[in-house]
């Protein structure tokens, strides 16, 4: 039972570090970004995060039309 806690928690550290390397083992250490904005080729077709595509949506419509909905 204890060989095995042992090997799991080696196993988990190990996997930690081999994913955590760019951040911990370099002097610009940060994880990648994964948002919309940070990709170039979902930019080039034109995507944006949901967030801004939600401001952008209620700008064009109008408040009469918002309350109808």
């Amino acid at each position: 039972m204890t060989k095995l806690l042992i090997l799991t928690l080696l196993l988990v550290g190990v996997v930690v570090l081999l994913m955590g390397f760019r951040v911990f083992f370099t002097k610009k250490g940060e994880f990648p970004s994964s948002h919309v904005e940070d990709q170039p080729a979902l930019r080039e077709k034109g995507l944006k995060c949901h967030r801004y595509q939600t401001v952008e949506e209620q700008e064009r419509r109008n408040l009469f039309d918002r309350i109808e909905e």
